[in-house]
């Protein structure tokens, strides 16, 4: 993998008006690829645009204020999902489990391994959001983060010069980790940490620092939208969050897709049959539909 610097035009790209960061993720052969910077235009305001809902006449004739929509997909262990399965409750008594991981929810622990670890340690989409942030934030900059997760990203924002950074986490445990993280590394007076599903963060919750500048998040699944980035965005916009001509981090972004032939993958799913004996009818059971993945 490789990413290409961003271009000195977009350098003082806080000062122009409609402008984001772009990523795009191209594939290579031989397991490369590249992310690529763009200077791009952002789409208009989002409060320019009706929801997406019916709008009830009030008796004097004007429009009543839309309904809070709840969102349609909640992130992993989000504790808006309710009561959640407790990690330590998943083990047999006679299995030893760290105290530190007994009130945590099973899927924020296998959420945290399966994943943060690895986008934690991906260095060239850590790269891409500093650049991508460089471009945007000046010492006036007040930068909104939805789904901060460890704080890697406001982190990232902050010493990249902002006034301030609101992070919004969903999960208590986890904002409460991403806390003591960011005190670690002396960045307390510079962030704050809410726990909150961005959906229902309100304006006044952005006090002191007003209305954010920059719309900062990485709520993107294996497949771009699968953790509902969009609707995230747009309630974020729409409820003006976030400035009408603020910058969006990332501004869009672009999926590939290759097929592949593999006989390692074929193995684990599909079946011939073994010492003389046809198993293939099992294959009548074969998904064929779902998107299957797999860390191995």
């Amino acid at each position: 993998m490789r990413i290409h610097p961003i271009p000195a035009e977009v350098q003082d790209a806080q000062h122009g008006e409609g402008v984001g960061g772009e990523l795009e993720g191209r594939g290579g052969g031989g397991g490369g690829g590249q992310l690529v910077y763009r200077r791009v235009h952002r789409p208009p305001p989002m409060s320019q645009h009706k929801v997406g809902q019916a709008e009830e006449e009030e008796d004097n004739g004007a429009a009543a204020p839309a309904a809070r929509k709840h969102p349609s997909w909640l992130p992993p262990a989000a504790d808006a999902a309710g009561e959640a399965n407790l990690f330590g409750h998943d083990f047999e008594e006679h299995f030893w489990v760290p105290r530190r991981l007994m009130d945590k929810s099973t899927e924020l622990v296998e959420t945290a391994n399966d994943f943060h670890y690895a986008m934690v340690n991906d260095h060239l989409r850590n790269e891409f959001y500093r650049q991508s942030l460089a471009a945007v934030v000046g010492p006036d900059t007040h930068v909104l983060e939805i789904g901060t997760g460890s704080g890697l990203l406001a982190m990232i924002a902050a010493k990249q010069g902002a006034k301030h950074v609101t992070a919004v986490e969903a999960n208590r445990h986890m904002a409460a980790l991403a806390r003591r993280i960011i005190e670690a590394n002396g960045l307390s007076d510079r962030i704050t940490v809410i726990n909150k599903l961005s959906t229902d963060l309100e304006v006044e919750d952005l006090h002191p620092w007003g209305t954010a500048d920059v719309l900062l998040s990485e709520i993107l699944g294996t497949l771009m939208l699968g953790e509902s980035a969009l609707e995230y965005n747009y309630d974020a916009r729409h409820r003006e969050l976030v400035k009408p001509a603020g910058a969006l981090v990332p501004a869009a972004g672009k999926q590939f897709v290759t097929l592949v032939e593999s006989s390692e993958l074929e193995s684990i799913t599909s079946v011939k049959g073994w010492g003389g004996l046809d198993l293939s009818g099992l294959n009548v059971l074969q998904d064929t539909a779902s998107l299957v993945f797999t860390k191995q």
